[in-house]
């Protein structure tokens, strides 16, 4: 999704707010998700709403893929980002789908990188690569 570069600036300056969010997310994970983040955060990328975002989660869990807790604790973060979104899009004039679909994407790249770190820095702590 392609939005302006004043637009992209702003929904920048709320990555302290994303970062911290994906943390505490990240923290309530008990295996590895990376693999199906990514599978999300593509199908952000792809979406041309919200909805279409909610459904691949819901089915992820459905099918197993996550675990169904905490595909619901997923879902509440990131249709809390509507909030965010449309206060950007009232001062931008950008579409409030498109800079939604942006702040999930953002955020769903920092959940990864928590992922990572958390289950990956373990695993080479223990001896394990």
């Amino acid at each position: 999704m392609s939005l302006d570069p004043r637009v992209m600036a702003k929904i920048r300056d709320l990555d302290s707010q994303l970062i911290r969010d994906s943390q505490a997310l990240a923290e309530a994970l008990r295996s590895s998700a990376e693999r199906q983040i990514r599978n999300i955060m593509e199908a952000a990328e792809q979406a041309s709403c919200w909805e279409a975002v909610e459904l691949f989660i819901r089915y992820q869990a459905a099918r197993g893929a996550l675990n169904k807790e905490w595909a619901g604790q997923l879902i509440e973060r990131l249709k809390g980002l509507e909030e965010p979104a449309g206060k950007l899009a009232r001062d931008t004039g950008a579409p409030k789908t498109a800079v939604h679909l942006v702040l999930i994407a953002r955020f769903l790249g920092h959940l990864i990188q928590w992922d990572v770190i958390r289950f990956r820095s373990g695993a080479q702590e223990a001896g394990h690569v």
